[in-house]
């Protein structure tokens, strides 16, 4: 979303600049992938495009679920190209990375000049438009300040809600901030501005301007007193997501689950209707919203969350005592060779593997094949007393026989789509198991390669 009427305000009055594709050589372009997918534009022919002058892009997505933002991944994973899915909004995390120097430049929507940057790039082809942002405050006679405030009431992607047209040629009677609803919506915007929290480069999630200490990354032990504590302080602390789900999220995986744990509700209408009426369906969806719940702060599952489909809503309520959450999590696989994963190892040798411990897996063989492990939990076949006959004839047929078991009743693209829901979460569990490490990024998205492999029937 662009802030509303300025672009043809600016393209009026000439402040929209051309530049050659060649002064791009040997940059990062950040992608606002939001102002992408407005523009209809097409991964292949930008990476090919940035190439031919030795420059690459780097995709960010916003934190938000979309459906249709699973395929442009793949697409992009196919293409080998980078991208990272911010724990907000895009715009936030692309001028975080800009401001530590990841990226050299922003394509972006006019939004992005709410903050304070040098140019951002409005389109890329043969040649590319961009905005200098100095030279046009100068030009409209505004100030930093002053220019956010009346992108705030226009409307923008930070606050979404037109308050005035201010950007137009056909200029209303200026009106006052004098309506209650008008001032939450300008005030909200210019907090989120303000604070809306970005993943950083030591995996913390925080607001742009908090710099916490982090003596943990050079192994220091941190002691705590157990001091009395406020009975409330949850009420401030309780919506925050721990890091490590966000870190994951980054590389692509759990959004429809963090949106649910986030904003309480989520829309899922990638599933079909038939899907949503089964028994079963509620029941694997509340094991999934556990899952994750379990690992956040109790004041998160004190409040139902509802998944909205097309056929009415779903009331999930997360486990304030996680006692499935404590079954699954002592479900490990060791290995003892650093080893890459294949299905016909872990078939054969799961029954000797098959223990609970709480020790810790650090190979990739142990984290794919825990996450594996666990999905069988959740799909019972595999129990407390052991692997089922079911499970025995997974094994035996790797991911056919898993699907064909899971939708004997169901449809099979809606039981794939299930199945994957629950692999991601539990690699993401499985993962966190072998620390957050934000150096072992590439070793994270190989693994996660593989259950895709795994899955691509």
């Amino acid at each position: 979303m662009t802030v509303a009427h300025l672009q043809q305000h600016l393209q009026q009055c000439s402040l929209i600049l051309s530049g050659q594709l060649g002064f791009l050589e040997n940059a990062v372009i950040g992608i606002d992938v939001l102002h992408f997918t407005a523009a209809k534009g097409d991964p292949a022919s930008l990476v090919d495009l940035l190439k031919s002058v030795n420059a690459k892009a780097l995709f960010v997505f916003p934190g938000t679920f979309d459906p249709g933002y699973a395929s442009l991944q793949k697409n992009l994973r196919d293409l080998n190209v980078e991208y990272i899915v911010a724990p907000y909004t895009s715009l936030h995390q692309l001028n975080y990375l800009l401001q530590n120097k990841v990226i050299n430049a922003v394509y972006s929507s006019t939004s992005f000049l709410l903050f304070d940057i040098g140019k951002v790039i409005l389109s890329l082809d043969k040649t590319f438009k961009y905005i200098d942002k100095s030279h046009m405050l100068t030009m409209l006679n505004l100030k930093q300040d002053r220019f956010v405030e009346l992108a705030m009431i226009a409307s923008n992607t930070i606050q979404p809600k037109k308050l005035s047209a201010i950007f137009s040629w056909v200029q209303p009677p200026m009106t006052t901030l004098d309506d209650v609803e008008k001032q939450r919506a300008y005030i909200e915007g210019q907090a989120r501005l303000l604070y809306t929290p970005v993943l950083k480069l030591d995996g913390r999630v925080d607001p742009i301007q908090i710099h916490r200490q982090t003596p943990f990354l050079a192994g220091k032990v941190i002691e705590h007193k157990q001091d009395s504590v406020p009975g409330d302080l949850y009420a401030l602390f309780a919506a925050k997501l721990p890091d490590e789900l966000y870190f994951h999220a980054s590389l692509g995986f759990t959004l429809p689950v963090l949106d649910l744990i986030r904003y309480n509700k989520v829309k899922l209408e990638i599933f079909s209707d038939e899907y949503w009426a089964h028994p079963k369906t509620k029941d694997i969806w509340s094991k999934i919203v556990d899952i994750i719940g379990s690992c956040c702060h109790r004041g998160i599952r004190k409040a139902t969350r509802k998944i909205i489909h097309p056929k009415g809503e779903i009331d999930i309520n997360i486990s304030i005592f996680p006692n499935y959450w404590d079954e699954l999590d002592q479900l490990r696989i060791l290995h003892p060779i650093d080893m890459e994963f294949d299905w016909d190892t872990f078939a054969q040798c799961l029954p000797d593997q098959l223990t609970k411990w709480k020790g810790g897996i650090k190979t990739d063989y142990e984290i794919i094949g825990t996450a594996l492990l666990r999905s069988m939990y959740v799909y019972n076949l595999i129990t407390d007393d052991g692997i089922t006959d079911n499970g025995q004839y997974v094994l035996k047929n790797g991911m056919k026989g898993f699907v064909e078991i899971v939708g004997k009743d169901r449809g099979e693209k809606d039981v794939i789509n299930e199945i994957r829901g629950v692999l991601e979460v539990c690699f993401c569990t499985a993962e966190v198991l072998g620390g957050m490490d934000t150096k072992r990024v590439d070793r994270t998205r190989q693994d996660w390669m593989k259950l895709w492999e795994l899955l691509d029937l």
